[in-house]
This record gives C-alpha cells, sequence and structure tokens, in this order.
C-alpha cells in the first residue's frame, strides 16, 4: 500500500510538471521555435504510471483472491497490465528508435 501511495504522489508531481509550457508560448509569439519534447521526462511518466497501475492491480488481485476466492484474477491483472503497459509505451517507444531509420536521405540498411 505505501508503494502505491508513493507512486500516486509521483505521478501527480511529474504529470504536474509544465514549467515549460508558458515558456514555449512566448517563443511561439516571438516566431521562435518550441524545444524539443522532453523524453525523459515522458519515459519517467510513463514508467511511475505503469508500476502505479500493476501496483493497483496487484492490491486488487490479490484482494479478490483472498476474500471472493478468486484466485484467476491474479494471472488476469497480469495480462492486462502487460497489455496496458504496451499501449502506454510501445508505439512511442517504436516510434523514437526507429525515427533514424525513417528519416529522408538515409540510406536503406
Amino acid at each position: 500500500m505505501v508503494g502505491l501511495v508513493v507512486n500516486l504522489v509521483s505521478v501527480l508531481l511529474l504529470h504536474g510538471h509544465h514549467d515549460g509550457e508558458h515558456e514555449d508560448d512566448k517563443r511561439a509569439r516571438r516566431g521562435l521555435r518550441a524545444p524539443a519534447p522532453d523524453h525523459n521526462h515522458r519515459a519517467a511518466l510513463a514508467h511511475v504510471m505503469a508500476d502505479t497501475l500493476t501496483s493497483a492491480l496487484a492490491i486488487g488481485a490479490l484482494l479478490a483472491g483472498r476474500f471472493l476466492g478468486w484466485l484467476w484474477v491474479d494471472a488476469a491483472s497480469g495480462v492486462v497490465g502487460g497489455f496496458v503497459i504496451l499501449k502506454w509505451c510501445g508505439a512511442p517507444s517504436v516510434s523514437v528508435l526507429l525515427r533514424p531509420l525513417m528519416s529522408p536521405g538515409t540510406p536503406p540498411a
């Protein structure tokens, strides 16, 4: 339970990190390009959100198994958590990793 609370606080702190948004608006009004997205921040937020989700699923599965006798919920929560994490992190990660191969002018390997 402590881990879930710590993860929730971490998600709130990371999600509330909007320091650059107002600066981006100022840069856009002056005709300047906005800085590139912070991939480290996005990765940290996705990681903590995934930890929060899996913690909540594990706690729910333990409670369902203990009080309702639903032992299958443990396996189901693992599968659901895995698919959700893949959905959150899979496509952005693949696009970032393959970007050098998809850029114009890059010869095929």
